[in-house]
């Protein structure tokens, strides 16, 4: 794979990950994940 490529790719799942984990952090707290 291009390091380009993988480099992409890892932020993407990063941005994923950060979404889910905002989510999740706005559920089981009531936290405004907006305000991050």
């Amino acid at each position: 794979m291009e390091e380009k490529a993988m480099e992409g790719f890892i932020m993407c799942r990063i941005s994923v990950y950060n979404q889910k984990l905002r989510e999740l952090l706005t559920e089981t707290h009531g936290v405004d994940a907006h305000a991050w």
